[in-house]
């Protein structure tokens, strides 16, 4: 057993969460109204991570890519991001089926 395998199994779980969250968005639903529902929350356990003392370069690489990941993310159902999100996405939907509609002739 390594000396960080605790961050590198929570970077797993914490991938993990964000894959759901990624997932519900692009299914266009809100996810359920939970503080770990929200990126902040997320990003709050990455720090704790990033914060571990000799972290590898490995594992603090891949809690910046997850911290990437996040930064993607509308901010969570406490501000209305998830609604916006997806009021955003639906006017976009619409903008294209319009435009690429059929052309008078």
């Amino acid at each position: 057993m390594s000396l960080h395998d605790r961050e590198i199994q929570e970077l797993s779980h914490i991938e993990t969460m964000i894959r759901q969250l990624e997932r519900l968005l692009e299914g266009n639903s809100a996810p359920p109204a939970s503080a770990v529902m929200t990126p902040a929350y997320w990003r709050k356990r990455i720090n704790t991570v990033l914060a571990a003392p000799a972290l590898p370069p490995a594992v603090a690489e891949q809690a910046s890519a997850l911290l990437t990941r996040l930064d993607h993310l509308p901010s969570g159902v406490g501000n209305d991001g998830w609604r916006i999100h997806r009021e955003r996405r639906v006017n976009s939907r619409m903008r294209d089926s319009r435009s690429s509609g059929p052309r008078p002739g």
